[in-house]
């Protein structure tokens, strides 16, 4: 099964690393350094299926000096001055096993030409093989970034993904984090895209396990250091910390899976007489859900409405006092996601107008806790658990008398040796050994009575659990499934979002009167005439006007797939007029 991995990381010389020598190991090549006067030569390395250069599509015939990678990255160290600049970015890929090598070539060749064409940067990535030791699924790609635009005399401008949060902010442009989620997301996409295509069930996600409602814990990515220590048999303190943290997780769920088996085995020795269950104790089942009643749908929803409600009226009540309200008219608050919630989920025209951060609110809301938390804190379980502690606790306290008996008894006939004897024989009994005796053989009956006790208390816990786990399955089996939908619709808002972001980018490169927008250049040509007229459109709105028409967008199913069409269109426009122009699309 595929998995999902997109690192970034850039490449300091803080850190002792430099852009030449990372795109010689990376392709494979000889490449010198014209600042320090070093020769990196990996051309003997094995391993590099594929390497090519990528320029974006909107660069001239004077830009292609870039496709040489020694001049290309001798200008990226040449460029920085500071003894701890950053002179290139790095993404590391994991490509899919069930790809042929053509396929995963084109996946990353993709993903780079975006990466360029947004950022105008060249791009250099590389394709590796497992290593031999290793996983041989284990393909990946490299994919190193200028961190300036290239031009046609070298390398321009520090890119937006270099610039600090302040300089962002006042271009209007995104954080870098941001910036990088939505590069993980494109990833995903065109894979998802891709077995789409090949007719294949398998997806990957870009999100955390958490986001996605998956309780599992993440693996750990040891990198390459870690790693090549272990290779030649050596220690490392992250590698001891790991294999820690591993050793403890895999005891825990050796644990929790004995407790299971163990009540399993249970189980199967009472048989069919523990499923006969008097009247007496159903009534008081019963009696107890009435008093008690258990966490079901209508309950979780019931209480998550009522604390969201007092939270909304709280903030309204301290964020406008009555003097502001009187200055001010009131400003109408945010659409109620959790009404949703008196409406039946199935109502997906309305449910696929909210944006990704309403829906991942509407998730969070409904979606119940795990089978097996709910069932710990069902009363009927709770109270059989206890039952079974209890009898436990008075097991243990049983069998700590009888020892305490016989110690005493041991210790009085090493102090008493001639009594002791005359009392094993008869002649004269101890009054005091008699009653440790009388004390000892009471307390092994009543640990036997107790051990019989706990029998049937851990049978009453089994079949109470398994009872209540089958009916809170069944319980909540309706939220879960609603759950299941309401992430469809949530992949659907994150397609749509990502499409309205490249209207927006788009509609800022012409207010901003970039050379890619100009009415001449082959980008805004390949636009479809009635995209040019949206974004032109847009911009002589005002902020405010702006932001309700990304927001109509956004919210919009329709109006975002016609968006979408057109967006398409202009991607498959350049790309073909690049090759008419014979400009090399695929380096």
């Amino acid at each position: 099964m595929a998995i999902y991995r997109l690192s970034m990381e850039p490449l300091s010389r803080q850190n002792g690393r430099s852009a030449t020598a990372s795109a010689a190991y990376r392709s494979g090549s000889k490449i010198h350094d014209q600042r320090t006067g070093m020769t990196w030569d990996f051309t003997r390395r094995s391993g590099v299926e594929h390497a090519e250069i990528v320029l974006p599509a909107s660069a001239s015939d004077a830009s292609h000096w870039a496709h040489d990678r020694s001049a290309l990255w001798n200008a990226a160290e040449l460029s920085e001055k500071r003894k701890d600049a950053r002179t290139a970015r790095e993404y590391g890929l994991a490509l899919p096993h069930e790809f042929t090598r053509a396929q995963q070539i084109e996946l990353v060749r993709r993903f780079s030409r975006e990466l360029a064409s947004r950022y105008h940067v060249a791009v250099d990535f590389a394709i590796h093989l497992p290593h031999s030791y290793g996983d041989d699924r284990n393909i990946h790609a490299h994919v190193l970034t200028t961190t300036r635009a290239v031009t046609a005399t070298g390398l321009g401008a520090k890119t937006a993904m270099e610039l600090s949060n302040t300089d962002l902010a006042k271009q209007g442009l995104e954080a870098p984090k941001r910036q990088l989620e939505t590069l993980r997301a494109y990833w995903a996409d065109i894979q998802n895209e891709k077995f789409r295509e090949l007719g294949m069930a398998i997806r990957v996600d870009h999100r955390t396990l958490k986001a996605q409602g998956i309780e599992r814990e993440p693996t750990s990515h040891l990198g390459p250091t870690v790693s090549a220590l272990h290779r030649r048999g050596m220690e490392s303190e992250v590698g001891r910390r790991i294999a820690a943290e591993q050793r403890l997780a895999a005891q825990q769920r050796s644990e929790r899976l004995q407790q299971i088996q163990q009540l399993e085995r249970e189980r199967r020795e009472i048989g069919q007489s523990i499923r006969d269950v008097s009247a007496d104790l159903a009534m008081a089942q019963r009696d107890l859900i009435v008093h008690q009643p258990s966490l079901s749908v209508e309950n979780i929803r019931k209480k998550a409405r009522e604390e969201w409600l007092a939270l909304r009226a709280e903030r309204l009540a301290t964020e406008q006092t009555p003097a502001a309200a009187e200055k001010s008219p009131e400003k109408t608050p945010k659409p109620d996601v959790m009404l949703t919630l008196e409406e039946p989920l199935a109502a997906r025209e309305r449910l696929s107008r909210l944006n990704s951060e309403e829906l991942q609110a509407l998730i969070q809301r409904i979606n119940p806790p795990p089978v097996e938390r709910l069932v710990e804190i069902e009363p009927v379980v709770v109270a059989a658990r206890t039952e079974v502690e209890n009898h436990q606790r008075l097991a243990h306290q049983a069998l700590l008398r009888v020892n305490k008996a016989a110690q005493e008894s041991h210790a009085w006939r090493l102090a008493h040796g001639v009594q002791a004897r005359l009392h094993e024989l008869g002649v004269a009994k101890s009054a005091y050994l008699v009653e440790r005796e009388a004390a000892a053989r009471d307390a092994q009956q009543r640990h036997l009575e107790v051990s019989t006790a706990v029998g049937s208390a851990q049978a009453q816990f089994t079949r109470a659990w398994r009872e209540s786990a089958h009916r809170i399955t069944q319980e909540t089996e309706p939220a879960r499934a609603q759950v299941a939908e309401l992430r469809q619709l949530l992949s659907a808002a994150y397609q749509r979002e990502r499409l309205v972001k490249e209207f927006e980018q788009l509609a800022r490169e012409r207010a901003a009167g970039r050379a890619m927008s100009l009415e001449t250049s082959p980008e805004w040509q390949a636009m479809t005439p009635k995209l040019r007229r949206t974004i032109d459109a847009y911009n002589r709105k005002s902020p405010e006007v702006q932001a309700e028409i990304l927001e109509r967008f956004s919210r919009t199913p329709a109006l975002v797939k016609s968006l979408g069409e057109d967006l398409k269109l202009r991607r498959e426009q350049v790309r073909e007029h690049g090759h008419e122009q014979g400009w090399d699309l695929g380096r």
